[in-house]
């Protein structure tokens, strides 16, 4: 690892790679203010770019954008009480609260230390974890495999959103659209309805961008283009300053926040939207003064932002290691990183180690520029979040034609980004996650060869899994999933009756 370390950091001293981990901060902080521009959906958009520059470039913009695209999503949400980003929800109580104080800059100065926080503790994790979890993982077989991806599915349906079946509904089409193409063991077509472009399968990026990118221009187009809610403004002086005493009294909640949001992020498919919340309660409950909370209370913004942000590491782990997206802006992530010829999984790290860490350190670096543009560049970042959606609409739709062409240089790729892009208008109206589909059509060929190595190793019987401890842990964790899924929704039938 430290041969691999050391080589990295002759990779990562170059104007190109610097600068796009600059450049992608930025971007992503002014994406995650503007107000229905999401992380995901940037970083669906930027991904087909990247294709055109070297790894370690192209990818280091994309990680930019995913640090800076959290921390982006809290601008809104302490000056228009609306989140630019999920994630950013639990902050929305407190930094508001704040924002109608005159105390707007302390708030979102305060969600930038509890990012940078969160983002340092997070990519140390992956930098000193990642390795050995690879050489552990480069002892699965198919039945460890198809256990963890058991595993990985029955956590999303179960934090997939406030409906079990609308997450099930929502998985089991990614899976649908997953297994369309060649079959990979019988070599017979499947689903493509006579289409002959459709025997490779779905065009990862263009579905991508569809979902995310163009559902939102769809969404956009149907709404009045107007702002509900006036940006409240950044008052000079020293009330809108951290002060020493102030930063030294969050320290506990800091850490609070930065240690869930590194085991939300190490579990596959749950992400940050789930962490902001986790961590912002778990503050609550070791807060001296838990009655502050939702007033404009410090520490519930640092638990929240530090938990949000810790996750961001941790959840590159099962991509690199395992191939798993910890969520769904690493699952485009994931497909980044096969489209510029770099296959996640253990192998990634024997064959493209120094690249791997490099990436890495370059998430550790970044957190220099992460802090100083927050810092400096706040008050301009605030006006973004004031952008009419009249310039927003042309632009989101402009980016989506460019990028769900220049995959392939493909018309059908259009017609597909399209597709995908109404299938996800119809899921934002009929509130059904569009994560765990995601996350479904980049494992569902994955899965799909895992079961049928796992069937034929143990001569047609599932077996063969018990025999492996790995396997049997990961199923009894399922198991006792699954059962948590079956009492709650017992309860909630109970108590509807």
């Amino acid at each position: 690892m430290f041969e691999n370390i050391s080589t990295a950091i002759t990779m990562i001293w170059s104007w190109q790679t610097i600068t796009s981990m600059i450049l992608g901060i930025i971007v992503g902080i002014i994406v995650g203010a503007l107000p229905g521009l999401t992380t995901t959906m940037a970083v669906a958009l930027f991904t087909p770019i990247t294709f055109f520059m070297p790894p370690l470039v192209g990818i280091t913009f994309l990680l930019g954008l995913y640090k800076g695209g959290m921390f982006g999503g809290s601008i809104t949400a302490v000056l228009l009480a609306t989140p630019g980003t999920a994630a950013a929800a639990a902050t929305v109580a407190d930094g508001y609260a704040l924002a109608k104080q005159g105390k707007a800059g302390k708030a979102m100065k305060m969600a930038l230390y509890g990012s940078v926080t969160g983002e340092i503790f997070g990519n140390f994790l992956l930098l000193f974890t990642a390795g050995a979890i690879a050489s552990v993982a480069l002892k699965f077989g198919p039945p460890e495999l198809t256990a963890i991806l058991l595993f990985s599915f029955t956590i999303i349906a179960s934090l997939s959103g406030k409906s079990l079946s609308r997450g099930v509904f929502s998985a089991a089409l990614g899976f649908f659209f997953a297994i369309i193409g060649i079959d990979p063991q019988y070599a017979t077509r499947r689903f493509t309805m006579g289409l002959n472009f459709l025997d490779g399968g779905i065009p990862f990026v263009p579905a991508l961008i569809g979902l995310f990118a163009m559902a939102e221009f769809l969404n956009f187009a149907t709404e009045r283009f107007s702002s509900k809610t006036i940006a409240m403004k950044i008052e000079k002086g020293e009330g809108n300053k951290v002060t020493l005493k102030e930063f030294k009294s969050v320290i506990p909640f800091l850490g609070i926040g930065s240690a869930v949001g590194m085991w939300i992020g190490i579990l596959p498919a749950i992400g940050q939207p789930i962490s902001c919340w986790l961590a912002y309660g778990t503050a609550k409950n070791r807060s001296k003064h838990p009655e502050l909370f939702g007033k404009g209370s410090l520490e519930g913004i640092a638990a929240a932002e530090s938990g949000t942000n810790a996750v961001n590491g941790p959840s590159l782990i099962p991509t690199l290691t395992l191939g798993i997206p910890g969520d769904s802006v690493t699952a485009i992530l994931l497909g980044a990183f096969v489209a510029q010829g770099l296959r996640p999984g253990p192998l990634l790290f024997e064959t493209q180690g120094p690249l791997v860490y490099a990436l890495i350190l370059t998430l550790i670096f970044g957190n220099i520029p992460f802090l100083i543009a927050g810092q400096l560049l706040i008050p301009l970042f605030a006006r973004a979040a004031t952008v009419s959606k009249t310039y927003l609409v042309p632009a989101v739709l402009a980016l989506s034609i460019v990028g769900g062409f220049a995959v392939n240089n493909s018309i059908t790729d259009l017609g597909l980004m399209l597709f995908f892009g109404l299938i996800g208008y119809f899921m934002k109206k009929t509130d059904i996650p569009a994560s765990p589909m995601v996350i479904a059509l980049i494992l569902g060929k994955m899965t799909e060869t895992a079961i049928s190595q796992t069937l034929t190793l143990g001569r047609g019987s599932f077996g063969i899994m018990l025999r492996s401890p790995i396997a049997l842990c990961f199923l009894i964790a399922t198991a006792l999933i699954l059962l948590r899924i079956v009492y709650k929704e017992i309860k909630k039938l109970k108590a509807e009756s």
